[in-house]
Formats: structure tokens, C-alpha cells, sequence
């Protein structure tokens, strides 16, 4: 029997998933014009990644099992919920890293005026460091079989069958995918939240510590304005 959580569930990805392509296509053919600009291709980094994220997302439900009894509409397999869920987070975490390090460009480029010679140079650190993490983590939890369906109407990090918990007598679950023990337990949800953490406390560190070397440099720092710097040339 299908419940109004299971309708919610159902629609919910699909409307977002069309925000987000809409939005993030807008994103991509507007930095595609100025991308001699190093933020610019940053931009273009995230919009492709937030454009991938939308187009498994508008997927949805659909790609989780079929015989899974805690969901509508999905007519998918083991695979396709896999495929989803990977691309999902890798995506979606690729995409917050490339919105965390426009801190990192405001950073070094404040400090060198903006100067291009002089800022080149963190552009291809960044398009690096952005895919560690994501692409490090999501192996980890497709090997461990833990790309199930999230209740949330889409397959992401959690275990399966959905409610299954741990036998605290003997510490194992009864749950026929993702973490086995309590400490695969816990590293999965480590996992999860250096993310998260990383979200929060990155950038506005990168900014505390590049306000206090402004206030200390300020003679050495002239940033100007677009039309001052058409002028300077």
C-alpha cells in the first residue's frame, strides 16, 4: 500500500532535480562566455557536477529496486541503485568542495591584487583537491555496499533493508546491505560528516584568517574596482 511518505518521496527528487538542472544550466552557459576568467571556470567545474547531480536526482525512485517494499515507482535493480547513488554524492560533494574553494580564490587573490600570473597557479590545485574526497569516499561505500535506497524517494548512503538496526548483544546487524559491524557503522557516518564539517568550518576559517592578513598588509593590497582596473590598462 502506497503512503502519502511514499507519494512525498516520489515527487519530491523529480522537482528538485528540475530546479537544479534548470538553474545549473543557466550557471554553465553564463560562465562558458567569461571563461578566460580563472572564477569563472570554477563555476563552470561546479555547474557540471551540480548538472550531473540533477539528472540522477529527476531519476529518483526509479532506480531502486524493484522488490524493495519501501518505495513507489522504482522499477530499478541492485546496479542502477548503485549507479545513482554514486554519482549522486560524488556529484553533490564535488560540487559544495568547488563552492568552499572560491574562498581559496578570494584568499589568493586578494592577496596578489588579483594579479593573473600570480594566481594562476591555484586553479589546477583546486580542480585536483575537489575530487579527492568525494571520489575516495564513494568507492568506500560502493565496495561496502552501502549505495541503498534512502527513503528519501533515491538511492544514496544507507543500509538495507530500510529500519534494519544492530543486535547490541552481539554487536552484528540484520541488515542485508551496507556497514556489517558497529565500527563500519561509524565509518560510514564519519565519513558523512567530514563532509559536512568541512562545509562549515572551511570557508569561513579561509576568510577569518584572510581578514586579519588584510587588516596587517592593508598598504600592500590595492583591489580595484573593474572599471579602475579597464582604466589601468
Amino acid at each position: 500500500m502506497m503512503t502519502i511518505e511514499m507519494k512525498i518521496a516520489q515527487i519530491f527528487p523529480r522537482v528538485v532535480g528540475v530546479i537544479i538542472f534548470l538553474s545549473s544550466l543557466c550557471m554553465l552557459f553564463m560562465a562558458r562566455n567569461r571563461r578566460d576568467q580563472l572564477f569563472q571556470r570554477l563555476v563552470i567545474g561546479m555547474s557540471v557536477h551540480l548538472l550531473l547531480f540533477a539528472i540522477f536526482f529527476m531519476y529518483g525512485a526509479a532506480a531502486i529496486p524493484r522488490e524493495d517494499i519501501h518505495a513507489h515507482g522504482n522499477v530499478g535493480t541492485i546496479f542502477t541503485c548503485e549507479v545513482q547513488g554514486f554519482f549522486i554524492f560524488v556529484c553533490e560533494a564535488t560540487a559544495l568542495i568547488y563552492y568552499c574553494s572560491f574562498s581559496v580564490y578570494s584568499f589568493v587573490g586578494v592577496l596578489n591584487n588579483f594579479e593573473k600570473a600570480k594566481i594562476i597557479w591555484v586553479e589546477k590545485w583546486i580542480h585536483l583537491f575537489v575530487h579527492i574526497y568525494p571520489l575516495g569516499a564513494a568507492i568506500y561505500f560502493l565496495v561496502s555496499d552501502s549505495f541503498n535506497n534512502s527513503s528519501f524517494g533515491f538511492c544514496y548512503v544507507a543500509r538495507s533493508p530500510y529500519g534494519c538496526t544492530i543486535d547490541s548483544s552481539t554487536e552484528s546487524e540484520n541488515c542485508e546491505r551496507g556497514p556489517t559491524t558497529r565500527n563500519e557503522y561509524r565509518t560510514m557516518v564519519s565519513l558523512l560528516l567530514v563532509r559536512y564539517c568541512f562545509n562549515l568550518v572551511f570557508p569561513a576559517s579561509v576568510m577569518i584568517v584572510l581578514y586579519f592578513m588584510v587588516k596587517k598588509k592593508q598598504e600592500q593590497i590595492i583591489v580595484y574596482s573593474q572599471r579602475k582596473l579597464h582604466y589601468r590598462r
